[in-house]
């Protein structure tokens, strides 16, 4: 209904595809910023739908495209919002059902739609404050990409105890193993813009600090380290050691 910027369902037929309600949830992110909602018979129907065994029926595939599709639009929020009107959020994606009430959380989003963000940066801007279980679950279900996964799976490890910790050069070590930053710097590459997304105060050092600390440790020369007659677990010791000093000293480069 253009005249009422509506989006209104226009036969029975509608009920027929519980997929449907992710398109109509699609359709109102992509046109939020013309004003179109949803029509209140055509909500009332989804609701309906949402409670049938029909939505749980359908494949993972069809959803997670949709979702895709949808939270590379403008206004990704209103797709999360529209689902959770409605009761599909809770039928497919119930663990995002209390993180899109936090404001923080779809304001973040919107920030990540606003700076052009990849779909792995989108995802893991409204995954990060699950609990690993909860996130395993989630992306198990939805049969999530595996780049898009791994994202989520970084942010929700990192994130939460990043504005605490970003000075601990331990805990910057071990936020560099679990990103495997040395063999795999793309892990971190895709993550990095999370910290602006949902820091935008702080993000910007943030990244700094990781940059640095980064381009310390590749300083490391492993080889010198078994050259020095180091063997077996020593020399994994010693890597740790050398580049925890390395952290160290990049910190203290900072002026922290």
């Amino acid at each position: 209904d253009l005249q009422q910027r509506l989006l209104r369902h226009v036969s029975s037929a509608f009920s027929e595809d519980p997929l449907r309600i992710f398109r109509v949830a699609r359709f109102a992110a992509r046109y939020a910023y013309l004003g179109f909602s949803v029509a209140e018979e055509t909500m009332k129907l989804m609701q309906v739908m949402a409670t049938s065994d029909d939505i749980r029926h359908l494949s993972a595939e069809r959803v997670w495209q949709e979702t895709r599709r949808a939270l590379m639009e403008d206004n990704p929020e209103v797709y999360l919002s529209v689902l959770q009107q409605c009761g599909a959020l809770k039928a497919w994606m119930p663990e995002l059902e209390a993180v899109i009430s936090d404001e923080s959380i779809t304001d973040s989003l919107q920030q990540a739609a606003a700076s052009e963000h990849p779909l792995a940066v989108r995802w893991a801007t409204v995954c990060w404050p699950l609990e690993q279980q909860s996130l395993e679950a989630l992306q198990k279900r939805l049969k999530v990409p595996n780049q898009e996964a791994d994202c989520a799976q970084l942010a929700a490890r990192i994130l939460p105890s990043l504005a605490e910790h970003i000075h601990h050069s331990e805990w910057l070590l071990d936020a560099l193993n679990t990103c495997d930053a040395w063999r795999r710097p793309e892990r971190l590459e895709r993550l990095m813009p999370l910290f602006t997304v949902v820091y935008p105060k702080q993000g910007q050092h943030f990244n700094a600090v990781f940059t640095s600390a980064l381009a310390a440790t590749n300083q490391v020369d492993v080889k010198a380290i078994i050259a020095a007659g180091h063997k077996g677990p020593d020399i994994k010791q010693q890597l740790s050691q050398q580049r925890l000093k390395q952290i160290e000293q990049s910190i203290t480069n900072h002026g922290v």
